[in-house]
């Protein structure tokens, strides 16, 4: 009878552990998604033309917070552009002549919620130039 007893508690013991393993797994899932699609919105921003203002909004970055910062940092409507995707959302500014004169600062933001309905964000910070190299 103890036997059984300690058989049991070892088999509730291996399912809930199997239960932890699967919502883990479910869990990075998820985030591995939202980084797959941040990194084809950069590849999407890189293939951009430089000058381009239509449609990614590469034009020069306003300060629409008011706080005077380059606005690098901004989300929601203070981005410069935005876009939904199969449950995520891409903000991503851009600033001209940043770090120095001929490139471009563009940091991307993406964020979805979780099985829990919880927010999640990653963002990246990507650099372009206009300088082109010819052979």
């Amino acid at each position: 009878m103890i036997s059984m007893l300690i058989l049991t508690v070892g088999i509730l013991a291996t399912t809930q552990m199997q239960l932890s393993f699967i919502q883990s797994n479910n869990k990075a899932n998820i985030m591995t998604q939202g980084a797959t699609a941040a990194q084809e919105k950069v590849e999407e921003l890189v293939d951009t033309p430089f000058d381009d203002g239509d449609p990614l909004n590469f034009g020069p970055m306003e300060d629409r917070t008011g706080d005077g910062a380059a606005g690098l940092d901004n989300i929601g409507n203070a981005a410069d552009s935005t876009d939904t995707i199969d449950g995520y959302t891409f903000f991503w500014n851009v600033s001209d002549d940043d770090p120095v004169a001929g490139m471009k600062t563009i940091k991307i933001f993406v964020q979805w919620n979780d099985e829990k309905n919880v927010q999640r964000q990653v963002d990246y910070t990507l650099f372009r130039s206009n300088f082109r190299t010819t052979f």
